[in-house]
């Protein structure tokens, strides 16, 4: 059975990591077993809006792709892999396989036509924030070349990673109707993954990102709130 898999892909500077933690942290059938210290990275910056320093970027769990530990091969699935040998390589970087499993990788923008013939049960999420100007900006915003994890090494200079960024998200444009401002409910019923949500102590014991500050109201309802207002700025598309 594949309809625990949802294939995620974006464009590096798509603020896709994001958008596909806020899903990961809040629903209770999302598989974490694949999150590691060494599998995650924020980059500590100035917000002028709020005056403030924060941590940007949300990079947590397995990223699948060229230079990384799992799926060297993903930039030509149909290449490199069986659809047995691809689902044994998605399985390595998770300590089980239960619930609902987000697989992301850059590189399925280049594979939507076999991972839709492969797995025609599961689930595919794309993200885009902006055009690709906007991409390329946040990427390097948030550390460019300089961020550990995930690896960019394929993309190889700026200028092969602009063009790269053009083509991800073209390519995505062509398969996908992308829509801003998609709520929570509307992303679980595209999915078809259950609403369930973990409780604000269950999301703190899961990431750093959530620990409790007692300046912030720490309730669901505003961390609700604050998925709206990440989806409201990003691009988002279901198949």
């Amino acid at each position: 059975m594949s309809n625990d898999l949802i294939f995620a892909m974006g464009a590096p500077g798509s603020r896709w990591s994001g958008i596909l933690r806020t899903i990961q942290m809040y629903h209770k059938c999302i598989n974490t077993s694949d999150d590691r210290k060494d599998r995650q990275y924020d980059r500590h910056g100035w917000d002028k809006h709020n005056e403030k320093f924060r941590l940007y970027g949300w990079h947590r769990g397995a990223y699948f792709g060229p230079s990384h530990e799992h799926g060297q091969g993903f930039d030509d699935i149909r290449s490199n892999y069986t659809k047995e040998s691809f689902l044994e390589e998605i399985k390595k970087p998770f300590d089980n396989w239960d619930g609902v499993k987000i697989i992301k990788s850059h590189w399925f923008a280049y594979n939507i036509d076999v991972l839709k013939e492969w797995f025609p049960d599961s689930k595919m999420i794309a993200v885009r924030y902006g055009d690709v100007y906007d991409m390329f900006a946040w990427w390097h915003f948030v550390g460019g070349w300089e961020i550990p994890y995930p690896h960019y090494d394929w993309y190889d200079n700026n200028k092969r990673m602009f063009e790269q960024i053009q083509k991800e998200t073209d390519l995505i444009e062509s398969a996908f109707d992308m829509k801003q401002n998609r709520s929570m409910a509307e992303i679980n019923s595209m999915l078809g993954i259950d609403p369930a949500i973990r409780s604000v102590d269950e999301m703190v014991k899961l990431d750093n990102k959530f620990e409790a500050n007692p300046a912030h109201d720490q309730s669901l309802e505003r961390h609700l709130e604050s998925f709206d207002r990440i989806s409201a700025r990003l691009y988002i598309g279901i198949i």
